[in-house]
């Protein structure tokens, strides 16, 4: 998640939406996995730097706040 991109428009209200709509997403993912036969299962604990670096993320603008393991 980009934080300033939706922050710069919201302001404050910004990080809220974040959040909701990362629900939103996850709540997609596990339709689309059960639509699709796969299973799937959220991931509620994981090194943030670890996943940074896999993911070759810009540090300090793009944070993974949600993993969703899908297979």
């Amino acid at each position: 998640m980009i934080f300033p991109r939706t922050t710069l428009k919201y302001k404050e209200r910004g990080w809220r939406y974040i959040f909701i709509e990362t629900g939103h997403l996850a709540q997609n993912v596990y339709l689309l996995s059960t639509a699709l036969n796969f299973n799937c299962c959220s991931i509620g604990g994981f090194i943030e730097d670890q996943i940074i670096k896999l993911l070759d993320l810009k540090e300090n603008v793009e944070v993974p706040i949600y993993l969703i393991a899908v297979g």
